[in-house]
């Protein structure tokens, strides 16, 4: 290439390279934020199942300590048993940490395994989780199944303090009571059927946005890097061409 055509290119090859960098770094921070938004659909995607479980750990929470109480007529089941509705209701302090081993280590060893919280009603951490109009009406009427069969708990363990313990045994063992806690579990897993379509959907779609972002940075420092060590190059011949 002649002298006058490699000074011309010169300083247009180190203009491409220059600006590749500046690209790059540009897509690198996008290719961050992309992982960050990536990370964050799949924080939600966990914590929604998390906060829909807790709704069906409750549940059986409760079956089981109305049991236990028609069983042994202890008043320590009965106080967990309204406490677990209170702390759902967010009228009393929540439990911090995992909900679904919580109650078990309760009732083995009557002591509290984690400290607790600030009351917050599962009902506004549902809402502050961002989840969809129909998903939260799915999850309104399973909690409110739920407080339905807590009455009729309730009743069995008034009837087993009054010595009624067939009664009791009936309310809390018959095919209604298990028809009853098969509805709570109905909408609960139509919940779990949307939003697991929906924020897998949304990973996709971010881990779309990821793959882009990336490809675009590799196309990017190829080219900076060819456009580099072309004006390397022309440097060097220019150096070496007599004047």
């Amino acid at each position: 290439m002649p002298d006058r055509a490699l000074r011309a290119a010169l300083p247009l090859l180190a203009a491409g390279a220059l600006l590749s960098a500046i690209a790059s770094l540009a897509l690198l921070a996008g290719l961050d934020r992309a992982r960050d938004r990536l990370a964050g659909a799949e924080r939600a995607r966990y914590e929604s199942y998390l906060l829909a479980d807790e709704l069906r750990q409750t549940s059986d929470d409760l079956t089981r300590m109305a049991r236990l109480y028609a069983v042994t007529g202890d008043a320590r089941y009965r106080d967990w048993f309204r406490e677990i509705l209170a702390v759902r209701a967010g009228t009393a302090p929540r439990p911090a940490g995992s909900w679904d081993i919580y109650w078990d280590l309760v009732v083995a060893t009557g002591e509290r395994p984690r400290p607790s919280g600030e009351p917050v009603a599962l009902r506004a951490l549902l809402e502050q989780a961002g989840f969809r109009a129909g998903e939260l009406a799915l999850l309104a009427e399973s909690e409110a199944r739920s407080n339905g069969l807590a009455e009729l708990e309730e009743e069995a363990m008034d009837a087993a303090a009054r010595g009624e313990l067939e009664r009791a045994r009936a309310l809390l063992h018959g095919p209604a009571y298990h028809d009853r806690k098969a509805a709570i579990m109905r909408p609960l897993a139509a919940f779990l059927e949307a939003t697991e379509a929906r924020t897998a959907r949304e990973a996709a779609s971010r881990e779309a946005e990821a793959d882009r972002f990336a490809a675009a940075l590799a196309a990017t420092l190829g080219l900076g890097a060819l456009l580099a060590a072309a004006a390397a190059l022309a440097a060097v011949r220019l150096r070496r061409r007599p004047r």
